[in-house]
């Protein structure tokens, strides 16, 4: 009971209390924990660049900077600049697979901002939940391009699978899986280092098609274009189900809902899956080839395009029923949310243009222009009051000590190492720990669901949970050295 209060009390402090906004600086020692920096404004998404990363904090990365254990081992302080630039938000990003772009609107005032050249067919896209990564799958060139949406410019092309086609960025933005359409198979991107990490081979039902993953991360679900099924991939271990959706229409269009119990597939008709059971809850029939899905935020309508009839359905699932049908323009394929839910771009492939839908009145609002035969949507987040920041971490020399009673005994705790299997860095090394051989360590991820946990700590943690590799990205750890000291706590990234 007593581990179990420390355990709510260290997350109720790390994720509230030591929170603190952007601020003008922080002057720490080496071993210290920093303190978590919070961006100004409200739906803001922020660039950041680090010109020190040697303090133990990446050269760049998005959105707020959780806490690290800073590192200076040399005999004079170490100062790192942070420069936090606002991304500019409320923009919807369409892929124009006929010539090679992406057209950008201003959702606040539904016009074309700007076309940019990408490369050869880009087809789908997803951006990272802090809006500064645009990832683009070619399937002509089997590679997904990646975007930096503060500069508009390409900073990296990704070499992936067979036909790579569509791809989803995790919900805690650390990760890309990609679908590839042509060897049946999902390449694994890390977007921190924007590498293929993995590869998960699927059993073969027809080619591969949309993707879409759900709140928490644990689960992607895969159609295919050939057959009415869908593949259900548990994200930590690979293992694959397959779902028989019952209808005779190949399955597009996958959407998954807000609290994750739902799964709603276009395949003939409009399939509504029990994500626990895996089971098909009930069919809707809404318009010819239905496609496309897109979901409220708070779950309450389904919005579905019907690729032969030129319409847009409207949903009601509470009562899995059609409130309406919207008649847009030829082929309407991809579409999406504004951020509020309250308008809804759809992108027509046939007709080269966006229809913007008012989602209060289920009417057609305007139509813009884009390029040619676009696909992929998808809109990048605005907010209120967003500012750029720049300010310094200063890193003084010496180590974090813990005190036993009697003499000091330095532990120094690293807050990143590297489990890909090349012989370095591979476990998590605590210096100093085998001092303390009553201490526990425990590991917990950002739902505190606890991962790994060792009474004393004589084998060092090799990032997996039951025996398959976690997830890249930030863990946060508790170790108590039953000293009577403080517990230590901080975070730890895992880069692959």
């Amino acid at each position: 009971m007593k581990r179990r209060l420390f355990i709510f009390t260290f997350f109720y402090f790390f994720f509230t209390i030591s929170v603190t906004k952007a601020q003008t600086g922080q002057t720490i020692s080496n071993g210290d924990n920093t303190t978590v920096i919070n961006f100004p404004g409200t739906g803001c998404a922020y660039f950041w660049t680090n010109s020190n990363p040697s303090i133990g904090l990446p050269s760049k990365g998005e959105g707020n900077i959780p806490s690290f254990t800073a590192i200076n081992t040399g005999t004079v302080p170490v100062t790192a600049t942070i420069t936090a630039t606002p991304v500019t938000g409320g923009t919807a990003y369409i892929a124009n697979s006929g010539d090679g772009t992406i057209s950008l609107i201003d959702v606040r005032t539904n016009t074309l901002t700007n076309t940019l050249p990408v490369g050869s067919n880009p087809f789908e896209v997803s951006v990272t939940p802090g809006g500064a990564w645009l990832y683009i799958s070619n399937p002509d060139a089997n590679m997904v391009s990646v975007l930096n949406t503060t500069t508009n410019a390409i900073e990296k092309t990704i070499t992936v699978g067979y036909q790579p086609v569509d791809l989803v960025v995790s919900p805690d933005g650390t990760t890309v899986y990609v679908v590839n359409s042509g060897d049946n198979t999902v390449s694994i991107i890390n977007t921190a280092t924007k590498t293929v990490t993995g590869l998960i081979s699927l059993p073969s039902f027809g080619r591969l098609g949309a993707i879409a993953i759900s709140p928490d991360g644990n689960k992607i679900y895969i159609g295919s274009t050939s057959v009415s099924k869908l593949a259900v991939v548990n994200t930590t271990t690979h293992s694959t189900s397959v779902i028989s959706l019952g209808t005779i229409g190949a399955s597009y269009g996958v959407t998954v809902s807000p609290d994750g119990r739902t799964v709603y597939v276009g395949a003939g008709m409009l399939v509504v899956v029990n994500a626990a059971t895996n089971s098909v809850i009930t069919t809707i029939n809404t318009g010819f080839a239905p496609y496309h899905i897109a979901i409220t935020s708070n779950g309450l309508y389904v919005y579905v395009t019907n690729a032969n009839s030129n319409t847009v359905s409207v949903v009601n699932t509470a009562t899995n029923t059609i409130v309406t049908n919207i008649s847009v323009y030829i082929q309407p394929q991809n579409l999406v949310l504004s951020a509020d839910d309250g308008s809804l771009y759809v992108i027509n492939y046939r007709s080269n243009l966006v229809s913007v839908i008012n989602t209060s009145s289920n009417t057609l609002l305007t139509n813009i222009p884009v390029g040619y035969f676009p696909r992929g949507a998808v809109i990048s987040k605005s907010g209120t009051g967003c500012a750029p920041v720049t300010f310094n971490i200063i890193v003084n020399p010496g180590t974090a000590t813990t005190n036993t009673g009697t003499t000091p005994t330095k532990i120094i705790v690293n807050n990143t190492f590297t489990p890909n299997g090349d012989g370095i860095n591979d476990t998590w090394n605590i210096k100093n720990i085998e001092n303390y051989p009553k201490c526990t360590v425990d590991i917990f991820n950002r739902y505190g669901k606890s991962i790994f946990f060792s009474s004393g700590y004589s084998i060092a943690w090799d990032g997996k949970y039951k025996q398959s590799n976690v997830p890249v990205g930030t863990y946060y750890y508790v170790i108590d050295l039953k000293d009577d000291s403080k517990p230590i706590t901080g975070s730890l990234t895992i880069i692959r």
